[in-house]
């Protein structure tokens, strides 16, 4: 019975890399994936949403930039303590100075004792309600190049969809991110 349910659980596994648009496994395939996505997002015409956890990658936040100055409303929801430990290399102070791009932070939940919280630590983004990013991959140099990581790419607006109604609660309880 174990032995079925890994062979089905590895199957689901292989039957969702193989719907997706495309899938990258890092760090060979870093510089395909890397300008994947920066293509997912120059082909944004009204909404991005990312929520990442690390942010320090230069050509997609080059990309973000370039889809704000097209008009399209950009969110990004990052994690305060990977900003707090890593303020110059973050890509929130840079992009919160853009028109069309709101930074947003959050953490996640308080322990019981309420003396530390947990992380916002997804990796996902999603663009005109359609197209998702999502994997383990952070947005940085060492994801994309050094790391063993997984990116995946694919078109799906239903699912894009529940992702956003997943992501409501994070952003109301996050809160504008400030310099």
């Amino acid at each position: 019975m174990q032995k079925l349910i890994r062979a089905l659980s590895i199957l689901l596994f292989m039957a969702t890399l193989l719907q997706a648009r495309a899938w990258y496994m890092m760090p060979e395939d870093g510089v395909l994936a890397e300008q994947a996505a920066v293509n997912a997002i120059a082909d944004a015409q009204e909404e991005i949403v990312a929520a990442i956890y690390s942010f320090t990658n230069n050509s997609l936040a080059r990309a973000l930039k370039e889809a704000a100055s097209r008009g399209v409303k950009v969110t990004l929801i990052a994690d305060e303590s990977q900003i707090e430990r890593n303020p110059r290399h973050h890509k929130a102070g840079e992009l919160a100075k853009i028109q069309n791009i709101t930074v947003l932070v959050t953490k996640g939940r308080a322990s019981r004792r309420g003396n530390y919280h947990g992380l916002m630590h997804l990796k996902l983004c999603i663009i005109d309600n359609e197209t998702i990013i999502h994997g383990s991959a952070n947005w940085s140099h060492n994801a994309f190049n050094l790391s063993h990581e997984l990116l995946i790419i694919e078109e799906d607006s239903a699912w894009a969809l529940a992702l956003q109604e997943r992501l409501a609660p994070i952003i109301r309880q996050a809160r504008p991110y400030t310099q």
